[in-house]
């Protein structure tokens, strides 16, 4: 299994208290009824969504999602690097595809 992502990170000010990045990826060979699971490293500072967070499949046509970190706490105390990892998941098979995508989230303050 092949997955080719186009997007491995992005930056936003704290004081805006949230940042977004368009990512796309694509799969070979094809597969169906996918799901994204997200993480982050400090999920108590910082969370880290995928929209949409399910596809009905993913072939060589690339599949756009947008990411998007809000800080969950004060623009002080935000402001730093955090890892995010993107997992595809195919969950009607309990299978997790092994191409994880690293995700650099760098939030700083100005």
């Amino acid at each position: 299994m092949l997955i080719a992502y186009t997007s491995a990170g992005f930056a936003f000010a704290a004081a805006t208290g949230t940042g977004s990045a368009t990512g796309s990826f694509t799969c070979s060979p094809s597969i169906s009824d996918i799901t994204l699971r997200i993480l982050v490293s400090n999920p108590m500072r910082m969370s880290l969504t995928a929209t949409p967070s399910s596809f009905s499949s993913c072939s060589s046509t690339p599949d756009t999602v947008m990411l998007t970190a809000h800080c969950l706490v004060s623009a002080a105390l935000c402001k730093g690097s955090y890892q995010g990892l993107v997992q595809i998941r195919q969950p009607d098979n309990y299978r997790d595809v092994p191409a994880n995508q690293k995700i650099v989230i760098t939030v700083t303050v100005t």
